[in-house]
């Protein structure tokens, strides 16, 4: 499914979902985890990877700098929960398998 909605293989693009830290507080956060986890099921029923981005001020913001990385630890953990065939990789390594077939 991935490579049929590419329109050119010489570039490889990746999916970007969003960064669901920025400006994260504890008043937000539950609705910045439903967003992420919908944005994560939508990707692997899609067939395409889930790429996010944690800039690193927002992902060190709040509850002494624990706030946004407590959220990607529990969205992964939510994640694995709901796929049997979870694979967290590098940019570099999810590029190798979309240009190399590995």
């Amino acid at each position: 499914v991935f490579d049929e909605i590419r329109e050119s293989r010489t570039m490889i693009e990746l999916p970007l979902t969003a960064e669901y830290t920025w400006y994260l507080d504890n008043i937000k956060r539950s609705d910045a985890f439903a967003l992420a986890l919908h944005d994560f099921i939508a990707c692997a029923e899609a067939g395409i990877p889930f790429v996010n981005v944690s800039h690193v001020s927002p992902i060190q913001e709040g509850n002494d700098g624990n706030l946004g990385f407590d959220f990607y630890r529990n969205l992964i953990s939510a994640a694995r929960d709901e796929s049997q065939n979870l694979n967290c990789a590098t940019l570099s390594e999810i590029s190798n398998i979309y240009i190399k077939g590995d």
